[in-house]
């Protein structure tokens, strides 16, 4: 694992363990929303730095946008 950083506006929100940028922006959305949530890239290449959005699994299927987006580095 390597730590990832967490951030909006610049400002850091937290530090996640995590295997891969992916795996630390649906971490820090869990943490912050419940087992439900998720996160999707919104920009940048799989496997380096980018936004990404929250998501909250919806009882009838899909999913909602929940939160601003957010930056994940390391």
């Amino acid at each position: 694992h390597r730590e990832y950083t967490i951030s909006r506006n610049q400002v850091n929100l937290a530090t996640n363990p995590a295997r891969s940028y992916e795996d630390a922006a649906r971490k820090w959305a869990q943490r912050e929303a419940g087992k439900r949530a998720t996160a999707f890239r919104t920009t940048g290449d799989f496997g380096q730095s980018g936004y990404f959005q929250a998501y909250e699994r919806l009882d009838k299927g899909g999913y909602t946008s929940i939160y601003d987006r957010f930056h994940v580095w390391g």
